[in-house]
C-alpha cells in the first residue's frame, strides 16, 4: 500500500508498478477499467467557537487568511490543497503540519486552526463534538474515487479479491 496523488496512482497502475489503485475521476484513467467507488467530499474543518465555523458554507478561497493545519508533503490531500490554494491566487497560511487526518482534526479541537479534509474523516473524528464542518462551495471539493486496474481479468487472484472488495463497499 503507498499513498500518492490520483494522477500518480493511475500512472503506477499503468505502467505496472502496481495493480489496483484508487484514484480521482478527473486524473487520466486513459487505458484503465475503472469501477466506481465513492464519493469523497472535502469540507472545512473548525474549532466551535472559530468564526468560520458559523458558516453554512463556504468557498476555499474564502478561508485563506486563516490559519491552518496542514498534511505533510507526503500525504495526497495537502498537495492537492496547495494546488488549489495557490490557483486561487493564495497559499496556504501553515501553522502546524500533521501526518493524518486523524491528527488533523483533534488539531483543530484543541484550537491549532482549521484544516480541509474528507467529510467521512471528520464525521469519523473522536472530537466531532468540538468542531464545526462547513461544506466548501468549490467544484474540486466533490471528487469522485474509482478503484483502477489495468486489466480485471490479469490480475492475481489476491489483487482481484482486493480490487472486487474496494468496488463492493462502494
Amino acid at each position: 500500500m503507498d499513498e500518492r496523488p490520483s494522477p500518480e496512482a493511475a500512472r503506477a497502475v499503468a505502467e505496472e508498478e502496481a495493480d489496483v489503485g484508487v484514484a480521482a475521476s478527473h486524473a487520466d484513467l486513459s487505458g484503465l477499467e475503472a469501477t466506481p467507488f465513492r464519493i469523497d467530499r472535502l469540507v472545512l474543518v473548525a474549532p466551535r467557537g472559530h468564526p468560520l465555523a458559523r458558516r453554512e458554507r463556504i468557498a476555499f478561497a474564502e478561508a485563506l487568511g486563516s490559519e491552518f493545519v496542514g498534511l505533510s508533503g507526503d500525504v495526497a490531500l495537502g498537495g492537492h490543497l496547495d494546488g488549489h490554494a495557490a490557483r486561487a491566487g493564495g497559499r496556504l497560511r501553515t501553522r502546524v503540519r500533521v501526518r493524518g487526518l486523524d491528527a488533523a482534526c483533534r488539531m483543530v479541537a484543541l484550537g491549532a486552526g482549521i484544516a480541509v479534509v474528507p467529510e467521512v474523516m471528520a464525521q469519523r473524528s473522536g472530537d466531532a463534538e468540538a468542531l464545526a464542518f462547513v461544506p466548501l462551495v468549490d467544484s474540486w471539493a466533490e471528487r469522485r474515487l474509482v478503484v483502477i486496474v489495468r486489466r480485471r481479468d490479469a490480475l492475481s487472484s489476491h489483487a482481484r479479491r482486493l480490487a472486487e472488495h474496494l468496488a463492493g463497499a462502494a
